[in-house]
């Protein structure tokens, strides 16, 4: 599958190219732009080192108010080699938003392009803002959760020429064409790139819109809680993202106008947790729990998606139905997804010592939260549902009294 990352062909009169799954997203650009077409730029996701294969399989998104924001819904035809070994043409290629592969191993992908254009992003900082805009990125800073957004449009009709590829100071524009200003990667050097920093994981929640504003005023009121203020367990706040209400039965934005909420969050030490990582397992536990927000496909570790607490399958009205389409056309379930069919079994995350400090449960014992004599597992402050991990002591406090006892 690696291999299979070519161009097959294109089409400038009907903006439409064919290329095959592996080819990563960046690279398509490149080459769109030099065939005179552009991507859609409500399609194109933040981070576009990304195959466009995987891309569809997982209901990897970019950001919009007015559309469908996942990438799939750019796919206008799809072939694909199915369980006999036949090669088919999907007839519903927005069934396999976020299928995971469930029907077959895809060959080519169809998708609409439209005519060359700039962009004009600019990066800003402020305390309210509407959401008028077709595309709108924008992460409150913990400390005082102030706004910084990025915002995404056309530039002035008159606008004519000049391109950038250079990140600005904040409450300034950036004008640039689209595979240059629309997402970013890690080519060349990997010293340094932010997508490649391995000290972090990246969990995202996807949820009703209309709830956003309780959502935000419950998240503060418990960060507002750590004794250290801004120190949030996501390193750079909640980034938002937003999609209007999908039909594709698998799409995180089903049924309902979303938005796509991101935590970066720090790794601790091999064997502990993190810092506050007691408020992290706090708020996705009430997210996905009291909001039924629901996790990406992509992203997220296994617990999110295996909790018995805030079961997957009941967020997605149609998934049984359509594991059953998929088990009909592949009786041997030769391309069903482990984690689907963990889901569809009710199958449990795992549960081992240590297994909340590397976030593949949430806890139910101390032991899942790593040495029991330093932590243990309590009961969530705003939450009766909700567990996490928190310390015993005061490990400052401590080690502050260890250094007093040997004056």
């Amino acid at each position: 599958m690696a291999r299979m990352h070519r161009v097959i062909s294109w089409d400038a009169e009907d903006m439409s190219i064919t290329v095959e799954p592996s080819i990563q997203m960046n690279h398509l650009m490149d080459t769109m732009h030099e065939l005179g077409m552009s991507m859609p730029f409500h399609y194109i996701p933040i981070y576009t080192a990304l195959t466009i294969g995987g891309m569809l399989l997982t209901g990897a998104h970019s950001s919009s108010v007015e559309r469908p924001s996942a990438f799939g819904h750019l796919v206008s035809e799809l072939e694909y080699v199915d369980s006999h070994g036949e090669v088919r043409r999907e007839e519903n290629p927005t069934r396999w938003i976020g299928s995971l592969g469930m029907y077959g191993i895809i060959t080519q992908v169809t998708l609409r392009a439209t005519a060359p254009y700039k962009l004009n992003t600019t990066a800003a900082v402020g305390g309210k803002m509407g959401l008028m805009l077709d595309q709108v990125n924008f992460t409150p800073i913990p400390t005082d959760w102030t706004i910084c957004y990025f915002e995404k449009h056309l530039p002035p009709f008159w606008y004519k020429e000049g391109s950038t590829n250079l990140w600005l100071g904040f409450n300034e524009s950036v004008i640039g064409w689209p595979h240059k200003l629309g997402g970013s990667s890690c080519e060349g050097s990997q010293v340094g790139c932010y997508w490649q920093n391995q000290v972090q994981i990246l969990i995202e929640f996807d949820m009703d819109v209309r709830l956003l504003g309780q959502w935000i005023r419950e998240v503060r009121s418990i960060t507002d809680s750590i004794r250290y203020h801004g120190c949030l367990p996501s390193l750079l706040g909640f980034a938002m993202r937003f999609g209007k209400a999908s039909s594709a039965p698998l799409d995180m934005a089903y049924g309902r106008d979303t938005v796509y909420i991101d935590m970066l969050v720090a790794k601790g030490i091999p064997g502990l947790p993190a810092n506050h990582q007691d408020v992290l397992d706090e708020i996705e536990q009430i997210t996905f729990g009291k909001y039924d927000a629901r996790p990406h496909w992509g992203k997220n570790p296994e617990r999110a998606f295996l909790s018995q607490d805030y079961p997957v399958r009941n967020k997605y009205p149609e998934f049984d139905r359509h594991i059953q389409m998929a088990r009909s056309a592949d009786p041997r379930g030769i391309f069903e997804p482990a984690l689907f069919s963990q889901i569809k079994d009710r199958g449990h995350h795992s549960m081992y010592p240590g297994c909340a400090v590397a976030m593949d449960c949430y806890c139910s014992k101390d032991e899942h939260c790593g040495p029991s004599l330093l932590y243990r597992c309590d009961r969530s402050l705003h939450s009766a549902n909700a567990s996490v991990c928190r310390k015993r002591f005061d490990l400052a406090i401590v080690t502050t009294l260890g250094k007093l006892l040997r004056v």
